[in-house]
């Protein structure tokens, strides 16, 4: 919540080191959890999936720093590349944290937060606009499918909530069935995201509500091989999206079909001369994007707007392959592996979401939205553990009894 509202404009004031200094805090607090309780299982269960999270980071890392030596970067883009780095690190490891300290509750914990931060912006611009201006705008942005661009409406597109509100909305409509209030989650996540209104993560939505019917058609042997083959096409759906922008053609077919590109196309320009489309492209290094696009842009934007692109750009093909491996096939393969396929299933209905996300957006930076996508598979394999330490529990105290009696 501390993040949500100091993103905002609820506590502008309050030093920018702030957010960071409470997902330290949080980290810390799970250590302590930890030597306290003397509960390992948890941990255990969580580092499985946050060290399997950790390999794109950390190569990420290494290539940049090959790529920073041998290009002889400024200090200033290396630090930038280091401290996004170093964030998308703490988010993860707090992540962590929060599911050894609450386990399944971990996700309950993070929709009350989220939502707490989004009524109090919406409740900030009801403050702000009036209650009959709200009500007024609304309509005409819900009236023209998003497309109304109004003063109400602008504040209300907290991206990063938005996208976030989106995954949790798909996972409790796809499989919150055993959750007592799911009704109510499902109200909430969607109310949320519709005040949002991002159409590229209605799409992500529809591709993750596809799969997960498709999947429930299949025997479980061919459900990995499906998502397996789906995440390689992923891999290379990438590298034909960046060509695509690289020569034109995406923004052509737009112009076509009629869809507003919101001045991506005047980015995609601008960033054209600092990449190529080659097997031995070796890129930028991380977040050097970011510094291109602030020292160009003459209206304040601060990324590409489309992380597909962005990661290319940074990576160079050989990590870029690696990373879209790794990242939509490997993940998915080894949870399906080692966890229960329902674990697995859920980490690619996330994947395909973000993914939809990461063709138009930044998402990959977001914070709210990378909180969740790290959080689902976590607390489903973590709620699958209680569930069968209930039942071992129930069985061993049935055994009990009977040698009692």
């Amino acid at each position: 919540m501390l993040s949500t509202l100091y993103k905002y404009f609820l506590l502008a004031e309050i030093p920018w080191y702030a957010v960071q200094i409470a997902h330290i805090a949080v980290i810390g607090m799970g250590i302590l959890w930890v030597l306290v309780s003397g509960e390992l299982s948890r941990m255990l269960d969580c580092c499985s999936i946050g060290l399997l999270k950790m390999v794109p980071y950390g190569t990420m890392f290494v290539w940049s720093v090959i790529i920073w030596v041998s290009r002889q970067e400024s200090v200033d883009v290396i630090r930038r590349g280091v401290s996004q780095l170093a964030y998308q690190m703490l988010v993860l490891g707090m992540v962590m944290a929060a599911g050894v300290m609450f386990g399944q509750k971990a996700l309950k914990y993070t929709l009350w937060g989220f939502s707490a931060g989004n009524s109090a912006i919406f409740l900030g611009v009801m403050a702000e606009a009036g209650p009959k201006t709200l009500v007024s705008c609304m309509m005409d942005f819900f009236a023209s499918r998003g497309e109304a661009d109004n003063a109400v409406s602008r504040l209300l597109e907290v991206n990063d909530l938005t996208f976030a509100m989106g995954l949790l909305c798909l996972y409790y409509l796809l499989y919150g069935k055993g959750e007592r209030q799911r009704w109510l989650y499902l109200t909430v996540t969607a109310v949320f995201f519709l005040l949002g209104w991002k159409r590229i993560a209605m799409a992500g939505m529809v591709l993750g509500i596809i799969y997960a019917a498709v999947m429930k058609q299949l025997r479980e042997k061919y459900r990995v091989w499906l998502s397996g083959l789906l995440g390689l096409a992923l891999v290379v759906a990438s590298v034909v999206y960046v060509i695509l922008i690289r020569r034109g053609i995406l923004q052509g077919l737009c112009r076509q079909w009629g869809i507003h590109l919101m001045g991506r196309t005047r980015l995609y320009q601008q960033i054209e001369p600092y990449y190529q489309i080659s097997l031995f492209y070796t890129g930028l290094g991380y977040g050097h994007v970011s510094k291109i696009i602030e020292a160009l842009s003459t209206n304040g934007n601060r990324g590409l707007h489309s992380d597909i692109l962005c990661y290319y750009i940074e990576l160079g093909m050989p990590v870029y392959l690696f990373w879209g491996g790794y990242t939509f096939f490997w993940v998915y393969w080894r949870l399906a592996k080692t966890c229960h396929s329902q674990v697995a299933e859920v980490y690619m209905v996330a994947a395909l979401y973000c993914y939809m996300t990461y063709l138009t957006d930044n998402t990959a930076n977001y914070v709210h939205i990378q909180v969740v996508q790290h959080m689902l598979p976590m607390c489903v394999l973590l709620g699958q553990r209680e569930r069968l330490g209930r039942i071992s529990d129930r069985t061993e105290r049935r055994r009990g009894g009977g040698r009692y009696q």
